[in-house]
């Protein structure tokens, strides 16, 4: 109600394509073989660098919901994990005051995440757990609470992250680099299609982490 017409009155309705022509290629499961390697060549990774891809394949969780996972959301001894959180990317503002006429703030730096007095740009009241000055932990796209259940093979398998890693990253992260920050979910993706390849998966260089689901 604060401008008196609809903006998107102007802007062109997109077309469907024609499927014909869509050069995309249409995301498909893997095939049980497929899945098969890539559980066997992640074995070989180490506990925790193969972990992850064993979660990822083996319970359908979202890559976030997957690298925001904390050892107090798992339940080894029931055999299930509740899905509380998810990693995300949240922007930051300076909050040290404003730029100058070259768009550099007092702090001497035009990024808010080198900001020292840099802050969350988030609504009031937005649940969140900050790590770093990249990413938090905020409420995942389906219910909070959520239960995934383990099969004992993957039981096994955190077993064995939790007895080399007992303490976790940073606010009790599952997976995380050296030193407990959380992982680059960019470059967990890129690590996916070298897996992929590693795997003999078709067409692994065009396989995305969100094909696990």
């Amino acid at each position: 109600r604060v401008i008196v017409f609809n903006p998107m009155l102007g802007v062109p309705v997109p077309r469907a394509r024609d499927a014909d022509r869509d050069v995309e290629r249409v995301r498909t499961a893997f095939t049980v073989p497929e899945l098969e390697r890539l559980l066997g060549v992640s074995s070989r990774l180490g506990v925790t660098d193969g972990a992850v891809w064993w979660v990822l394949l083996l319970t359908g969780m979202r890559l976030g919901e997957v690298l925001g996972l904390t050892w107090d959301c798992v339940d080894l001894d029931g055999g299930f994990l509740s899905v509380d959180w998810k990693l995300e990317h949240v922007p930051r503002e300076h909050g040290c005051g404003v730029p100058d006429a070259g768009g550099v703030y007092p702090c001497g730096y035009k990024l808010a995440s080198k900001c020292p007095r840099s802050r969350l740009l988030v609504p009031s009241g937005f649940d969140c757990r900050e790590l770093d000055v990249v990413y938090c932990l905020t409420r995942p796209k389906s219910h909070t609470g959520r239960v995934v259940p383990l099969v004992p093979e993957l039981v096994e398998v955190l077993r064995r992250v939790r007895a080399v890693d007992p303490a976790g990253g940073v606010d009790g992260l599952v997976f995380h680099r050296v030193g407990g920050a959380p992982l680059n979910m960019s470059g967990v993706d890129k690590a996916f299609r070298v897996l992929c390849r590693d795997a003999g998966v078709a067409d692994a260089d065009r396989r995305v982490v969100h094909e696990t689901r």
